[in-house]
Protein backbone atom coordinates (compact mmCIF):
# COMPACT_ATOMS: atom_id res chain seq x y z
CA UNK A 1 0.00 0.00 0.00
CA UNK A 2 1.29 3.45 -0.90
CA UNK A 3 1.84 6.12 1.71
CA UNK A 4 -0.45 9.14 1.58
CA UNK A 5 1.17 12.54 1.21
CA UNK A 6 -0.55 15.66 2.53
CA UNK A 7 1.26 18.90 1.74
CA UNK A 8 0.60 22.34 3.14
CA UNK A 9 1.41 25.11 0.65
CA UNK A 10 2.09 28.72 1.59
CA UNK A 11 2.64 31.36 -1.06
CA UNK A 12 4.77 34.40 -0.39
CA UNK A 13 1.97 36.65 -1.73
CA UNK A 14 -1.22 34.56 -1.35
CA UNK A 15 -0.62 33.03 2.06
CA UNK A 16 -2.02 29.57 2.84
CA UNK A 17 -2.91 28.18 -0.60
CA UNK A 18 -3.96 24.82 0.84
CA UNK A 19 -6.56 26.28 3.25
CA UNK A 20 -9.59 24.00 3.36
CA UNK A 21 -8.38 21.71 0.56
CA UNK A 22 -9.15 18.45 2.34
CA UNK A 23 -12.69 19.25 3.40
CA UNK A 24 -15.95 17.79 2.11
CA UNK A 25 -16.73 21.10 0.35
CA UNK A 26 -13.44 20.93 -1.57
CA UNK A 27 -13.05 17.26 -2.56
CA UNK A 28 -16.28 15.57 -1.50
CA UNK A 29 -16.14 12.18 0.20
CA UNK A 30 -12.38 11.81 -0.45
CA UNK A 31 -11.56 14.11 2.47
CA UNK A 32 -9.68 12.82 5.53
CA UNK A 33 -10.34 14.08 9.04
CA UNK A 34 -7.25 15.76 10.49
CA UNK A 35 -5.88 17.04 7.16
CA UNK A 36 -8.21 20.02 6.67
CA UNK A 37 -5.49 22.37 5.32
CA UNK A 38 -3.47 19.75 3.46
CA UNK A 39 -3.44 18.92 -0.23
CA UNK A 40 -3.58 15.21 -1.04
CA UNK A 41 -0.63 14.40 -3.32
CA UNK A 42 -0.90 11.22 -5.42
CA UNK A 43 2.72 11.25 -6.60
CA UNK A 44 5.78 13.45 -6.11
CA UNK A 45 9.02 13.57 -8.13
CA UNK A 46 12.17 15.64 -7.77
CA UNK A 47 15.44 15.02 -9.58
CA UNK A 48 18.93 16.09 -8.53
CA UNK A 49 21.89 15.64 -10.88
CA UNK A 50 25.58 16.24 -10.42
CA UNK A 51 28.20 16.58 -13.14
CA UNK A 52 30.41 19.20 -11.54
CA UNK A 53 27.74 21.20 -9.72
CA UNK A 54 24.54 20.03 -8.10
CA UNK A 55 21.48 20.79 -10.23
CA UNK A 56 17.95 20.59 -8.91
CA UNK A 57 15.53 19.73 -11.70
CA UNK A 58 11.81 20.33 -11.76
CA UNK A 59 9.51 19.33 -8.94
CA UNK A 60 6.44 17.47 -10.22
CA UNK A 61 3.37 16.27 -8.39
CA UNK A 62 -0.08 14.95 -9.22
CA UNK A 63 -3.02 16.13 -7.10
CA UNK A 64 -6.81 16.14 -7.32
CA UNK A 65 -8.66 19.26 -8.41
CA UNK A 66 -9.63 21.15 -5.25
CA UNK A 67 -9.70 24.67 -3.79
CA UNK A 68 -5.95 25.11 -4.35
CA UNK A 69 -6.06 24.46 -8.12
CA UNK A 70 -6.93 28.02 -9.18
CA UNK A 71 -4.59 29.51 -6.57
CA UNK A 72 -1.72 27.40 -7.94
CA UNK A 73 -2.54 28.72 -11.41
CA UNK A 74 -2.28 32.28 -10.08
CA UNK A 75 1.02 31.40 -8.39
CA UNK A 76 2.41 30.03 -11.68
CA UNK A 77 1.29 33.17 -13.55
CA UNK A 78 2.92 35.46 -10.97
CA UNK A 79 6.09 33.38 -10.48
CA UNK A 80 5.28 33.23 -6.77
CA UNK A 81 7.66 31.56 -4.35
CA UNK A 82 6.06 28.67 -2.46
CA UNK A 83 6.87 26.84 0.72
CA UNK A 84 5.65 23.24 0.70
CA UNK A 85 5.63 21.47 4.06
CA UNK A 86 5.04 17.77 4.67
CA UNK A 87 5.82 15.71 7.75
CA UNK A 88 7.83 13.16 5.75
CA UNK A 89 9.33 15.30 2.98
CA UNK A 90 10.37 18.27 5.18
CA UNK A 91 10.54 21.75 3.61
CA UNK A 92 11.21 22.73 0.00
CA UNK A 93 11.46 26.38 -1.04
CA UNK A 94 11.43 27.01 -4.77
CA UNK A 95 9.93 29.21 -7.43
CA UNK A 96 6.80 27.72 -8.88
CA UNK A 97 7.81 28.09 -12.53
CA UNK A 98 9.94 24.95 -12.01
CA UNK A 99 6.85 22.91 -11.16
CA UNK A 100 4.69 20.71 -13.36
CA UNK A 101 1.21 20.19 -11.97
CA UNK A 102 -1.11 17.49 -13.28
CA UNK A 103 -4.68 17.83 -12.04
CA UNK A 104 -6.90 14.74 -11.90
Amino acid sequence: MANLIYATMKGKKQGLISAGCSTFDSIGNKYQTGHKNGILIFSFEHEITRMSNVNHRQVSFIKPINKSSLLLGVAISNNEELEIINSTIKIFNFYIFHMIIILR
